[in-house]
């Protein structure tokens, strides 16, 4: 029963991909985008977590049922 560690790095190279094309528009002079931009990468991780807790309840709940 190992760890497993891939949405973890799902989320931070989600993250890094994110931030470096943020700061390309932000020298680019396109802030707006920039912000829509980062917005989107929040609700995309927050679905990623939101879906791994979904599996991780569903474990937890059939390990303690007869």
């Amino acid at each position: 029963m190992g760890i497993n560690y891939s949405v973890i790095l799902q989320v931070a190279v989600f993250g890094f991909v994110v931030a470096i094309l943020h700061k390309i528009l932000e020298k680019s002079g396109r802030e707006e985008y920039a912000q829509v931009l980062v917005l989107l990468g929040v609700i995309v991780v927050m679905f990623t977590v939101i879906r791994w807790m979904n599996e991780l309840f569903f474990t937890i709940r059939a390990m303690f049922q007869f």
